[in-house]
């Protein structure tokens, strides 16, 4: 039981490694096209669908 569970925490260890190389967060302007080619939509289009009213 022991070694199993060392075992897991030893599989699981390199990930904690890439947890901490995240990016820094960005607020991007509202009129800003969002990238992935579409150029017809932007971030404040992508507000309106999920803030009614």
């Amino acid at each position: 039981m022991f070694f199993s569970r060392l075992m897991l925490a030893c599989l699981l260890l390199p990930s904690l490694r890439a947890a901490a190389q995240a990016q820094a967060v960005s607020f991007p302007e509202s009129n800003s096209v969002i990238p992935g080619g579409r150029q017809d939509i932007t971030h404040f289009d992508l507000v309106k669908m999920v803030v009614p009213g």
